[in-house]
């Protein structure tokens, strides 16, 4: 961790490399981008990275869903500064197939609402639920494989972020199960999941 000035103010300000995942991105006027982090030390962090879009020097291909990286950031009141950014894993195999892209959807979403914002309760034990789907994803040889690695880590997920006590009782991996559980999801959050119907619709077409 070092300490850096910044600006003419004097304000000193910290600047450290974090591992996370990125949960979800949108590009703000023609070059910068706000991401959603989710790391391991802090849990769910914003920041901007100014020119992203063009800078490959520092951000090299870009700021993708999925990607798991170090992000060497400036912490400054809730949406810090991306400075640079390395990919360690571009998890490229879930992003290419789209039956892998949907249901990693329906995980990251599920991921950005239901942790907390810089929060480090039991964020090693999410991270670590969350590489293990991603690994588990982008090798998943059809969508019956995927979605239960979707249930299987959504359960996970849901004891971690406190929404599921320990002594539930674990349902079997069916396909109204999953249903179920995704609806429940949804109902922590308060919202619909972008791609909760594509997964149903999956589901639908495979029993």
């Amino acid at each position: 961790m070092n300490l850096k000035s910044a600006g003419n103010k004097g304000v000193v300000r910290k600047i450290e490399k974090i591992r996370g995942i990125i949960i979800n991105r949108h590009e703000v006027g023609e070059a910068d981008v706000i991401v959603r982090i989710y790391s391991k030390k802090r849990g769910k962090l914003s920041a901007i990275a100014k020119n992203a879009v063009k800078s490959r020097r520092r951000f090299g291909s870009g700021l993708k869903l999925f990607q798991e990286g170090e992000f060497d950031l400036q912490f400054r009141g809730t949406l810090h500064f991306l400075n640079s950014y390395k990919v360690i894993s571009s998890f490229n195999e879930i992003s290419s197939v789209p039956f892998r892209y949907v249901v990693g959807c329906v995980f990251t979403e599920a991921v950005l609402k239901l942790s907390a914002e810089e929060s480090s309760c039991n964020s090693e034990r999410v991270y670590q639920v969350f590489i293990n789907f991603l690994e588990k994803l982008k090798y998943a040889s059809d969508k019956k494989e995927a979605l239960l690695f979707l249930f299987l880590s959504l359960n996970e997920l849901l004891r971690f972020t406190g929404f599921l006590g320990d002594s539930a009782v674990r349902a079997e991996p069916t396909a109204l199960n999953l249903k179920n559980l995704l609806h429940y999801t949804e109902s922590v959050c308060e919202s619909k999941f972008k791609s909760t119907e594509e997964v149903e619709r999956m589901i639908e077409s495979l029993f």
